[in-house]
């Protein structure tokens, strides 16, 4: 199974931020934390070590999926992964080109796949996101600035 590394998990935090009162994604969903989606059985405030316990269940969720998919990735692959699946959610994950490719064993076409991922629901160009996703390549290709 695969672990986060503390640079990937200080990747995510950097990039989520952490609030403790519920709001409202640029996706359009209610979430709280560290960018967790909120359920209906999930409280609209919340303590910093109750972040830390959703970021938790929903880092390993992640992490139990890439490990189903693909058992050959090095720590900065999947941290870079797992920050951006963190962000695009598990069901785009599962249906994206990203995944289509590394289990064809395409690992050079992750860069330009993630890259695609910079838009909001309307198609417009998210600046925060393409400097999220050039952080994730930078940390998929073996880099140690992303965080």
């Amino acid at each position: 199974m695969y672990t986060l590394s503390s640079l990937g998990e200080s990747l995510i935090k950097n990039e989520e931020g952490l609030r403790l009162v519920a709001y409202i994604c640029p996706a359009g969903k209610l979430t709280i934390g560290y960018g967790h989606r909120i359920q209906r059985s999930d409280p609209r405030a919340i303590t910093k070590a109750q972040a830390e316990d959703l970021f938790r269940q929903d880092v390993t969720r992640v992490l139990a999926q890439l490990w189903k998919d693909i058992k050959t990735l090095r720590q900065n692959q999947v941290d870079a992964l797992v920050c951006f699946i963190f962000n695009i959610g598990l069901n785009a994950w599962l249906s994206s080109t990203a995944r289509r490719d590394l289990l064809d064993g395409h690992y050079d076409c992750v860069p330009h796949e993630l890259r695609r991922w910079i838009h909001d629901d309307h198609m417009n160009v998210i600046k925060g996101l393409v400097i999220r996703r050039e952080k994730e390549i930078d940390l998929w290709e073996g880099g140690a600035k992303a965080a």
